[in-house]
Order: C-alpha cells, then structure tokens, then sequence
C-alpha cells in the first residue's frame, strides 16, 4: 500500500481506451526451440514494450511482472523494456506493427487496435457490457472468447498472452448532478472520436461531443462540453479537476488492453516457458485490479479535499438495461457484434 501511495505522488498514467495491438517478435539470443521440444540453457532476451511510463501503477506492475518471469524460469527469460513505448514511438499503431514485423517481441496496447481484424472487437468499448475485473478475467481466459481470439491471432499474426482490465471510467461534470439515464438529458459530454464511443454515450442518454483529448481541458473550460469521461488517474494528469466539479460515479466502461507477442517468437519458446508466461501475466494483471481499486481511492479522496463533489448513488441497473436496449437496436443486423455480446453477458 505505501508503495501505491508513492507512485501517485508522480502519477502520470498513460491511458488508451482505448486502452492498441502490437504484432511481430524478434530472434532470440539463443537458436531456441520449437515450442514443445526440450529447452535449451541458454537465456533468451525478450524485447518488451509497455505504453506506460516507468514510474506509473501499469509500468511498476509490469516491472514486477517481468522480475517473477526471470526469476521463475531460472534466467532463461530475461527482458529488455521499453517504457513509456507509445511516447518514445508513434503510438500504439506503431508498436503494433514493431511486434509483427519482429522489431520487439511482446507488447501492451487498447483492444480495439484490433478491430481492422475482428470489427466486433469494439463491442467491448459498449458502456456496461462489462460489469467488473472479474468479469473480463472470466471471459478472456474462459472458452467464450476462444472465436474472437483465434480470429484476431490469424488475422493479425500475433499470439495473444491475455486480455485484462486497466481501469474504470466515471463522468465528471460541472453543476450537474449524474444518477439516472434521464439526468444526461441535454448534457453535453465529451468523449472519443469513434463511432462505438459516441453511440455509447447517446445510449446513455447524454449528448455525446466527440472531442480530441489535447482539446479536452479547453472545451470543458469553455463549456462546449459539459463533462466527460475517464478513469481518476487521467482526471488528475490532465487537471480536469480544475475545469468540473462532480464526480459521478457511472463506472460505465471497464478499459482493456491485450498483452500480445510476436507469432514467430512465441512459437520458439519451449511450451514450459509458454505456460510460464501465460500464467504470470496473468496472476500479476488480476492482482492489478486491486491496485486500480486502491488508486482510485486514494484520488477520490484527493478530489473531495480540493472541492470537487462525489454523486456515487448512481442507479446503474438503469444504465445497464437502457445502454443494452440501444445496443440491440442499434447493432441488431450484426450477427458477429450480437453474439459477442451476449457471450460476453453469459460471462458475468
């Protein structure tokens, strides 16, 4: 805990909703082996990518993460790390493209970077199509999301290590108080410039005014937007504290971001080291969500102290039915956006 504390004294989380991909994997040091056929001693170097920058919550996370890798595997995995990747390249279009083409080996980055492969991927950017950490924990690591993750690793050419969540996302506003669909009536509400965002928001019954994030500050400033959406963290990099005054908890959308590896580099790992991987990934992402939960926390506090208002009595069963009634009716004549959805739902 005095860890987390320390981190958000520098908080400077880095967050992509939406959450990228990345594709392609470099040779390791050693010829390796086919995956399944007896290891070989000798180490191999891993070329990492994590978007974050290294003092944030994700970046310590990830950092640790590797640590348990090398340790577990007895040095035969070690790891050379980029942090702050979408920064230091040009976002994460072009780590995608550095995992596939071989430039790096494993990487971090949005789901919907996905989407030129499998379009229904946006559906997990829907407001309330998932209701917790555990929820995609159950679904990217039970059977429901085999289809979607074989048809994005032969599509992209990737191998997908999981899926997990990277935070929730709350409305903040200015004077206006957040509980109800029929409270959004009017109210105009900043969020991304994509289609599955823009609708969503509409479901929710806000107006939605698609908005860059470097202009984000100024239009809610100004008032060309009432509010917006994000998680806390982003709420605190970007000051949004000094321009809204009201927390409503919605925690209408939980962020994802898939963890992926170079197909050609996956499948010179021996299948004990695969596992190795897959399973720490996963341990270490799952126990993230409570430092989330804990950062949160801690920035709500901090929010409160300096004026700002928490509406945290949000009926969210009302969001949950109204944005899952716009969804059927709004992509209804898509097989492949239904059925991910409702197995997404049977998930729960």
């Amino acid at each position: 805990m005095k860890r987390i504390f320390a981190i958000l004294v520098s908080l400077t989380l880095v967050v992509s909703l939406a959450a990228g991909c990345s594709g392609g994997g470099s040779a390791p040091t050693s010829s390796g082996t086919a995956s399944g056929e007896p290891s070989s001693n000798a180490p191999i170097t891993v070329k990492a990518l994590v978007t974050a920058n290294e003092s944030t919550p994700v970046a310590v996370v990830m950092s640790d993460l590797f640590k348990a890798i090398t340790e577990r595997s007895g040095g035969r995995l070690t790891f050379d790390v980029t942090y702050g990747a979408s920064s230091v390249f040009a976002g994460e279009g072009e780590l995608f493209d550095m995992v596939r083409n071989g430039s790096a080996d494993i990487a971090n980055m949005a789901l919907t970077n996905f989407n030129s492969f499998a379009e229904e991927i946006d559906v997990t950017c829907w407001p309330y199509v998932f209701e917790s950490a555990e929820h995609i924990s159950n679904f990217f690591n039970g059977d429901k999301s085999t289809e979607l993750v074989s048809k994005i690793e032969q599509g992209a050419g990737i191998k997908m290590i999981t899926s997990a969540f990277m935070g929730i996302r709350n409305l903040t506003t200015k004077g206006v108080e957040v509980r109800t669909p029929a409270d959004l009536k009017g109210v105009k509400i900043r969020c991304m410039d994509s289609s599955i965002y823009v609708n969503g928001m509409n479901a929710m019954g806000a107006t939605a005014v698609p908005i860059a994030y470097s202009e984000l500050y100024f239009s809610l400033q100004t008032g060309v937007a009432n509010g917006q959406e994000n998680q806390m963290s982003v709420i605190e990099e970007s000051k949004l504290n000094e321009v809204q005054d009201t927390i409503c908890k919605t925690q209408h959308l939980y962020a994802i971001n898939a963890f992926i590896a170079n197909d050609d580099f996956w499948a010179t790992l021996p299948a004990d080291l695969q596992e190795l991987v897959q399973n720490t990934y996963k341990e270490f992402l799952m126990g993230y969500a409570d430092t989330v939960q804990s950062i949160d926390d801690a920035l709500e506090a901090k929010f409160v102290q300096q004026g700002m208002k928490v509406v945290d009595d949000v009926d969210r069963q009302a969001f949950i039915d109204k944005c899952s009634e716009v969804f059927l009716s709004t992509y209804g004549d898509k097989e492949d956006w239904v059925n991910l959805f409702n197995a997404i739902k049977e998930a729960a």
